[in-house]
């Protein structure tokens, strides 16, 4: 497998991890939250179908650029939960901990 494809390969397995990531909006009549996969999913799907009310700023050859950073800010909004949460997770066990002693 040549490089690029290796980390192309390695940067899908890790976004894959939106998964487990859950957010506090309610799905519409499913009564659970949606994790972060799924907003990104609707949020990169609302993005598209509302294109063509952009007025002229982006014509449709040049669609792309805008669903970069619509993506990448899931990924980067993503990415911080899980930090904050271990930060939190650790946090709670020192809190506990001390307690305890």
């Amino acid at each position: 497998m040549d490089d690029r494809l290796k980390r192309q390969m390695e940067f899908a397995l890790e976004i894959d991890k939106e998964k487990n990531v859950f957010r506090q909006t309610h799905l519409s009549g499913k009564g659970r939250n949606e994790n972060d996969a799924e907003h990104a999913w609707h949020m990169a799907i609302m993005a598209y179908l509302l294109k063509e009310y952009v007025n002229g700023i982006y014509a449709p050859e040049e669609y792309s650029p805008l669903m970069r950073p619509v993506l990448y800010t899931c990924v980067g909004i993503a990415i911080a939960a899980i930090c904050i949460s271990f930060v939190l997770h650790a946090i709670s066990i020192k809190i506990k901990r001390a307690a305890v002693e």
